[in-house]
């Protein structure tokens, strides 16, 4: 696993939030700026804290993905990102 796989899913949580847009219980721009913050590090393992936040249950995200209708896909790339986050060597981390 490389942290680029990391990236990829949290592009792919990027794009979904961009293409429902912004909801009722979620904020849509807070939502961007929780994932460009982690894409502005060279070092994901750096960013551990903000990755579990992003991805984390009752989070702004969440909220957003249930409330425009993709929560389902929400917690997919949520347990993937977790996984690969996990399995990425301790040194990358």
């Amino acid at each position: 696993m490389s942290e680029e796989e990391v990236r990829i899913k949290l592009m792919e949580l990027r794009k979904l939030a961009i293409q429902y847009g912004d909801g009722t219980y979620g904020d849509l721009d807070r939502a961007l700026k929780e994932i460009d913050a982690i894409f502005d590090s060279e070092n994901l393992s750096n960013e551990c804290r903000k990755i579990e936040y992003l991805v984390g249950p009752t989070t702004n995200l969440q909220d957003l993905s249930i409330d425009c209708g993709w929560g389902d896909r929400f917690l997919v790339l949520a347990e993937e990102i977790e996984r690969l986050f996990n399995d990425l060597p301790a040194k990358s981390r």
